[in-house]
Formats: structure tokens, C-alpha cells, sequence
């Protein structure tokens, strides 16, 4: 199970002990921890050092915390983290290129889209395969023995599936999906960083049903990776809206 930590401003002279809560099917251990205007920040670690205490002997180490909580350290010393959104934002890599392309006024049907990795792994497969259903030009920047996999796409989907590594055919790409860190991106360029210690893409994530039912103040990213770990939601239960571009100031 998940630990969920919520903050709360009542005052409980005794501290409760955890509680069961359900969020769309996955049961949750939640902690509340107080915390008003004037707390001490020493008070405020000592009782999320007691909730993580309490949570690692129900054997949670990964926990959905509140937006933006200034105490994971706390809890990283009894080994619970957040839940990690990136295995949820790699398979939504076709949403999220679609959105990336929206967001430049352009289709997948002119677009060049680009794949780079180390690695040619189920995740980076599944992403590229996603991405030639839906666009018509995908450019693979990663290892691809014999061209097996280009040429199992183009039987299967009939899409023209390129391996590449030079950086002239990249230029092409409007958007350059990254499950690696690589250098050489063109600044004109939009670029999905689906990488550990990556910056995630800022698109808003919602869910086509089912979004009553969230708990308010959490980190969203966090509670929709907890339940997408889970099997609680799936890809077509996600929807991904694109980036608003930064409003001008009037002249």
C-alpha cells in the first residue's frame, strides 16, 4: 500500500492512528499531520519524523505527499519516497506528443517526431510503436540491431519508421522525445524529457472519470503515479492537455 500524507490544522491531543482511505479502488494509509500558521519547523519534522515512522512499520515506502511538502527528508530517512510519476509519463508518450503539437499549432500528419535513447527497452518500443499509429514521420535515435524493430513497424503499421543519429535528420524533428539524456537539441525544438532527474513535461493531467474522488492538496503527479502504479487507471482514462503559453504583458 501507499502512504498519503495530508496536512491538517486540528489539533488532536493524542495522535491517531493511521487510516485506511480508498481513492479510486487503491486503499491508501493516511497520516494527517498538523500544521497551523505558527508551527515551528522543528515541531513540524518531529511529527512527520512520528508519521514516518508509523507508515514503515505497515511496510509503505511510497507515499503521495502534499504540493510542494518541505519535509521529504523526514521520511526518506525510514526509506519512503514519492511515488515516481515517470513510468506513467513514458507511457503516455503519445499524449503527451500530441499535446506538444498542439501546442505548436502543427499535426501528426506533417510534423516530424524524434525518439532518442541508450537503449532500445519495452518502454522506449512501446513509445515509438504508440507514436506511429498516430504520426505520420518518427525518426528513431536509438540502437536497433539489423533495423529489426524499424522494419517490424513498417510491416505491421505501414509507417515509414527511420533510424537515424545524424543531426541534420534531427533538425527536422518539432519534437524530440528524450528517454535519455542527450545534448544537441535545437532551441526551435520541443523537448520531452522522459528521463530519471529529468524536467517532466508541465501539462496538466486529468481524468476522464472518476476526478470528484481525488483528495484535495496533493501532489498530483504523485497520487496519479500511485494510482497508475496500481493498475487503478489506465492510458485511455488520462487525458493530457497542452502547455498554455506565458501570457504577454500589455504594451
Amino acid at each position: 500500500m501507499f502512504g498519503l500524507i495530508q496536512w491538517t490544522d486540528q489539533k488532536q491531543r493524542r495522535r491517531a492512528p493511521l487510516r485506511e482511505r480508498t481513492v479510486l479502488r487503491l486503499r491508501f494509509w493516511e497520516a494527517d499531520i498538523t500544521r497551523r500558521d505558527r508551527t515551528p519547523s522543528a515541531l513540524l519534522r518531529r511529527r512527520c519524523a512520528a508519521a514516518a515512522r508509523q507508515l514503515q512499520r505497515l511496510g509503505v515506502t511510497r507515499a503521495v505527499f502534499p504540493e510542494g511538502f518541505p519535509h521529504l527528508e523526514e521520511f526518506e530517512r525510514y526509506n519512503i519516497r514519492p511515488a515516481d510519476p515517470l513510468p506513467m509519463y513514458r507511457a503516455l508518450t503519445g499524449e503527451l506528443v500530441q499535446a506538444a503539437l498542439e501546442a505548436r499549432g502543427q499535426s501528426g500528419r506533417s510534423a516530424v517526431v524524434a525518439v532518442c535513447a541508450d537503449h532500445l527497452t519495452a518502454e522506449v518500443r512501446q513509445a515509438v510503436t504508440a507514436l506511429c499509429i498516430r504520426n505520420r514521420y518518427v525518426l528513431l535515435c536509438a540502437p536497433d540491431r539489423n533495423g529489426t524493430f524499424c522494419r517490424q513497424l513498417r510491416r505491421e503499421y505501414g509507417v515509414p519508421l527511420a533510424q537515424t543519429g545524424d543531426m541534420e535528420q534531427l533538425r527536422r524533428a518539432a519534437v524530440v522525445v528524450q528517454f535519455s539524456p542527450r545534448a544537441g537539441a535545437f532551441p526551435e525544438q520541443t523537448v520531452l524529457e522522459l528521463y530519471p532527474g529529468g524536467t517532466l513535461p508541465e501539462n496538466a493531467l486529468g481524468l476522464e472519470a472518476g476526478e470528484e474522488q481525488l483528495p484535495d492538496g496533493c501532489d498530483r503527479r504523485q497520487l496519479l503515479a500511485a494510482l497508475w502504479t496500481a493498475g487503478a487507471i489506465r492510458p485511455g482514462q488520462v487525458a493530457v492537455l497542452p502547455v498554455k503559453p506565458p501570457e504577454q504583458a500589455p504594451v
